[in-house]
């Protein structure tokens, strides 16, 4: 019971948000909303190309951070969002020279993203809330993930591994949708990205370098991202 008149607390006071948001676009005053995102749960799941393999983030990753949302009448809504992703390391089963292999990988983001808030056509939010298609919005938050083998398990032995992407991989997370899906429903993402070059340090360095290239890096990964609410 008490988790569900949480959940009901929780979405009138988001409507009632929305509700002032519509207000200020269409009134005389300016008005300027800054929300906060506490631990808001990170999930989604990168597919790679080469293996044809879906790779799905574990649980316990995390949004932490901030925004100011600017509604301006007459000139409609900018804003941004910053804040920090935080993704545990997992394990996942990998076919690696078509052997079912448990991996040690790592999603390590660079921190803190800065992202954009701002006004597009109402038209761009094809399921908005009642009242509320006038605060549809672009948003846009780059994120650069360093991609990381921590281990590689052969014939039942787990091998420590130090290998890693030569650079970020680039994930330019952009959605249109209301600022009532911001601020209560979440965001979700959707894109490709290009898995670089992997440098490995070590003994075996160079013979893992070209083996996870061959595996892994390449262009045209899609993946998707979803930033959502804590559940109450």
């Amino acid at each position: 019971m008490f988790r569900k008149t949480g959940r009901i607390a929780v979405l009138a006071a988001s409507l009632g948000v929305v509700g002032a948001m519509f207000v200020a676009v269409t009134s005389a005053s300016a008005l300027k909303i800054t929300p906060k995102f506490t631990n808001w749960p990170v999930t989604g799941a990168l597919t790679i190309k080469k293996l044809g393999q879906e790779v799905k983030l574990p649980e316990g990753g995390t949004f932490n951070g901030t925004g100011e949302i600017n509604i301006e009448p007459g000139s409609g809504i900018t804003g941004t969002i910053e804040g920090n992703t935080f993704v545990p390391p997992f394990t996942a089963t990998l076919n690696i020279l078509f052997i079912p292999t448990p991996t040690g990988l790592s999603f390590s983001p660079e921190n803190p993203a800065h992202g954009t808030i701002k006004s597009v056509a109402p038209s761009n939010c094809p399921n908005p809330v009642a009242g509320s298609a006038e605060t549809c919005v672009n948003l846009n938050v780059p994120e650069k993930v360093t991609l990381g083998v921590t281990s590689i398990a052969l014939l039942g032995v787990k091998i420590p591994t130090q290998c890693e992407t030569i650079r970020p991989a680039e994930f330019n997370l952009s959605t249109d949708l209301t600022l009532l899906e911001i601020v209560s429903v979440g965001s979700h993402f959707t894109g490709e990205t290009e898995i670089p070059l992997v440098k490995c340090r070590g003994l075996f360095g160079l013979t893992l370098d070209l083996t996870l290239d061959t595996l892994l890096s390449g262009p045209n990964n899609p993946y998707s991202l979803n930033i959502n609410p804590p559940k109450m």
